[in-house]
């Protein structure tokens, strides 16, 4: 059997020893955002599962690749080959249709989040979540403000002192009380009238982090099936290379039946 090209084969393993890097960083990334965000990624499970799936497989490929240059193994090279031809289409399949619903995902991900208001008589999870949200990015409501929070605005609008020196960053609520309205809700809307609250709504910041959510992973998506692909044809050709014969030059002896001259000379005297 033919040996490959040795400055491919260390490429080709160099190849595999970032595959695995990123098989393992990937592994670690769902880790850690499982350890942190447990309670929330319950009902997320399935996606949890598929991308520890992913990067174990990443490392196992990767590992099988290394392996079958490093010992000219063409029969592993061969299962790397058709694993990564696999691995390619599947990623394709995902990553494209996602590609081609990302508006249509966005206008979903807008109408849910309209869907929420007000805010104050969405379900408790909701809110919980608004508030999360809203003590993190230094907002309040969806898309109108405050308002979008009714009659009970959460103190997780209200403005810091130190935000209340920066312009336009807050804004004083008006009271909507009305003859209807019972006393308590009316003293708590003009305790609220006296407080400052953060002026943009959160809905806008939200859809910025989705969008860069959905890019990230379409970037993902498509990068691991292109290096998917440059696997296939390195491994390919690999495979080739071994396969080609070796062509040795044979020693040429020469063969003279016919004796040497000096036998001439002498039978002439």
């Amino acid at each position: 059997m033919a040996k490959a090209n040795v400055c491919f084969k260390n490429i080709f393993i160099f190849f595999n020893t970032f595959f695995a890097v990123v098989g393992v960083v990937l592994i670690a990334l769902t880790a850690l955002g499982q350890l942190n965000s447990y309670e929330q990624l319950q009902n997320r499970m399935t996606g949890i599962v598929i991308m520890y799936i992913v990067g174990f497989a990443m490392v196992a490929l990767a590992s099988l690749g290394a392996y079958g240059a490093q010992k000219n193994s063409r029969c592993c090279l061969i299962v790397f080959l058709i694993c990564m031809g696999i691995g390619t289409g599947l990623l394709l399949r995902a990553a494209v249709p996602v590609a081609l619903a990302h508006s249509e995902v966005l206008s979903q991900v807008e109408g849910g989040l309209r869907r929420t208001v007000p805010l104050d008589e969405a379900p408790a999870d909701n809110q919980w979540l608004a508030e999360e949200v809203q003590q993190r990015w230094n907002c309040c409501g969806v898309f109108t403000g405050y308002q979008d929070w009714g009659q009970k605005i959460p103190d997780s609008c209200l403005c810091t002192a130190t935000d209340e020196l920066e312009d336009n960053k807050c804004v004083e609520t008006s009271s909507t009380s009305s003859s209807w309205m019972e006393f308590e809700e009316r003293r708590y809307l003009d305790e609220r009238s006296r407080k400052l609250v953060y002026s943009q709504p959160c809905g806008p910041k939200f859809m910025e982090y989705v969008e860069t959510v959905y890019n990230i992973m379409l970037g993902i998506l498509f990068g691991l099936a292109a290096l998917a692909l440059l696997g296939a044809i390195m491994s390919f050709v690999l495979i080739v290379q071994m396969r080609a014969p070796v062509i040795t030059t044979p020693p040429i002896f020469m063969v003279n039946s016919q004796p040497p001259k000096y036998s001439e000379l002498f039978n002439q005297d």
